[in-house]
């Protein structure tokens, strides 16, 4: 008997498993092939009617910085050269590094000499002549120069700066 339960019973579990992958593929199917059901379809073309933003570039004007901004922001970034030009002295760093920041604070001398009338012009040229000579001398090579007289050389050449062309020495003679 039991022969005849087990035989049976595989039976309804061998027919439940036929019908449960039949009601399984017939529900996959349906109306479509299976591929069909899995693909993407192709969107519907939207109507041109839409309307597109048109684009106008807004001309922002330039800002514009008086004078005396303009001549203290760069001599304040002459100050910042020095002073990292100072520190590479005192750390006797790199020799590239220290002609790098000479020549940084020769350009800002520059843009700072087109900012004032001739009469100062002429002094800027001064200094700025003076700050060539000390990259000359500080182009050499490093056991031919001499660290303490460039140094004092370099406070010498700041002090004058921060005296003669700070902006309240510089004033009157700005270019409007």
């Amino acid at each position: 008997m039991k022969k005849n339960n087990q035989k049976g019973l595989r039976k309804r579990n061998l027919f439940v498993g036929i019908c449960c992958i039949l009601v399984i593929a017939l529900s996959l199917t349906g109306c479509e092939p299976l591929r069909k059901k899995f693909t993407r379809k192709k969107k519907a073309k939207q109507e041109d009617s839409e309307v597109l933003p048109v684009l106008e570039p807004v001309d922002y004007p330039k800002p514009v910085f008086s004078p005396e901004k303009t001549y203290q922001r760069h001599f304040s970034l002459v100050k910042v050269w020095y002073s990292d030009l100072l520190s590479e002295l005192q750390e006797n760093e790199s020799q590239k590094r220290q002609l790098f920041l000479l020549d940084k604070i020769t350009a800002q001398l520059n843009e700072l000499k087109i900012l004032v009338t001739e009469e100062k012009q002429s002094l800027f040229t001064e200094l700025i002549s003076e700050y060539e000579n000390l990259r000359d001398d500080l182009a050499k090579t490093g056991f031919l120069r001499d660290t303490s007289r460039l140094k004092k050389q370099l406070e010498f050449l700041n002090k004058r700066l921060r005296n003669e062309f700070n902006l309240d020495a510089v004033k009157d003679f700005l270019v409007q």
